[in-house]
């Protein structure tokens, strides 16, 4: 940063850009541009549950993709296989949370959380979280559901 006391004018100079020099090796590159991919789904998500528009145009994406030699059809299924894994990580959060609410649930539902410590208390909830975690994702997990639903139907 330029000191404003500078013999330079400031009000000049604050509008240069700086630049800096990194260096790095491909897979670094290949790591930022991942990260970077991910920031940019993540806030067009964002911006559309919101109502706005996503961003038109990301010019650090677009270099490192170029930097990276990629071509438009690469550069898609990247897009693609990183927002599956970004589902993906959505789910397994979401069932971890569900699940760890529901065995919150049963406990109070035994009424024995007021006889014990917080730190029991924690304990008895994970327990009942590890002993029936499939079937508190079974509650949420859709596909699993809609699927029983109709071998119900089918057997009747």
């Amino acid at each position: 940063p330029i000191p404003k006391n500078s013999i330079l004018r400031y009000h000049i100079l604050h509008m240069l850009t700086e630049f800096v020099g990194v260096q790095l090796t491909r897979s670094e590159l290949q790591e930022i541009h991942l990260a970077l991919i991910k920031q940019a789904l993540i806030q067009d998500e964002i911006r559309r549950e919101r109502g706005l528009e996503e961003i038109e145009g990301r010019p650090l994406l677009e270099r490192m993709e170029r930097l990276l030699g990629l071509n438009e059809e690469q550069a898609h299924a990247i897009d693609h296989v990183t927002l599956d894994e970004l589902w993906e990580y959505s789910w397994y959060s979401f069932t971890e949370e569900w699940a760890w609410y529901r065995a919150e649930q049963e406990l109070e539902k035994t009424k024995k959380i007021k006889t014990t410590s917080q730190e029991d208390h924690q304990k008895m909830i994970e327990t009942l979280y590890q002993k029936h975690f499939q079937r508190y994702v079974s509650e949420v997990a859709m596909v699993e559901g809609e699927q029983a639903r109709k071998a119900k139907i089918s057997r009747s």
